[in-house]
């Protein structure tokens, strides 16, 4: 297992982009290679020999009429289809 990558994520996401995913899909490489750098062994996985990450990311017009969860089913959605597409991988909704 290597050091720590000297990535910070909450500058990472910060201002990047102008979408509504901007600094999220922007961001995500830097984390994904972060988290594979650190070389974390992982004997049981199905879908790579280290720790890898999958990020879900959402974006929703603020209303009245939408539930409070919206937002985080929207991007719990989007995490499950980054892990069904191989993992490893961003995927945002919204």
């Amino acid at each position: 297992m290597r050091s720590p990558p000297n990535v910070n994520v909450k500058s990472t996401f910060a201002h990047v982009g102008t979408t509504r995913y901007g600094g999220v899909v922007a961001g995500s490489p830097t984390v994904l290679a972060a988290v594979r750098a650190l070389e974390i062994p992982h004997a049981h996985s199905k879908a790579a020999a280290i720790v890898t990450a999958s990020i879900g990311a959402a974006s929703l017009v603020a209303s009245p009429d939408a539930p409070a969860t919206l937002l985080v089913e929207t991007a719990d959605g989007a995490l499950c289809r980054a892990k069904e597409g191989g993992r490893n991988r961003v995927v945002a909704a919204g």
